[in-house]
């Protein structure tokens, strides 16, 4: 559990927010020398900002799993080798799902995240919550991708999404398409 939430503070660090008003920039000291770290540390005022927080952090870090092994199996990026990394990943990932959900933090009207009906539907979000650890389960367990059984992780990858998507249609506002 320490790599995964390593993993998702990781992705945190790196990445930026602009909901939230921001301290200045820290200086990280290391191997390298002092370096000051590009991204300034979020001021986040409550639980719920937190909560959001965390939760943007660990969908992206699942998205970008979702996004790799999609380069693989439709696009044919030559990094089969790393399709179990990224299965892995989304599977230890998918348990922590349900928990940023807890308490009711929707995104400001017509802003992009979590819409209200989430927490007013709380069954059906841990339906699919469920739904979603079942099959990156299943995906998680599969053997290293041969030629032979492109078929069944292209099936498998193919649940995952298709649970993604339930969820994301139902509860989440999307930020308009660039």
């Amino acid at each position: 559990m320490q790599g995964v939430r390593a993993i998702v503070i990781a992705v945190g660090a790196f990445a930026s927010m602009s909901m939230q008003a921001r301290a200045e920039h820290e200086t990280v000291a290391g191997p390298w020398g002092e370096l000051k770290d590009h991204v300034s540390p979020l001021v986040l005022k409550d639980e719920a900002a937190r909560d959001t927080h965390y939760r943007r952090h660990l969908m992206r870090t699942l998205s970008g799993h979702l996004r790799a092994i999609e380069a693989v199996l439709r696009y044919d990026a030559d990094y089969a080798g790393a399709l179990k990394v990224h299965a892995r990943g989304i599977s230890d990932l998918s348990h922590l799902v349900p928990a940023p959900f807890a308490q009711p933090s929707p995104a400001d009207a017509g802003r992009p995240g979590a819409k209200p009906a989430l927490w007013a539907n709380a069954d059906k979000f841990q339906a699919h919550a469920a739904g979603f650890q079942k099959a990156a389960a299943a995906l998680g367990d599969l053997p290293a991708l041969e030629g032979a059984n492109i078929e069944a992780w292209r099936a498998s990858f193919t649940l995952v999404r298709h649970e993604c998507l339930a969820c994301h249609q139902q509860f989440r506002t999307f930020a308009p398409q660039r």
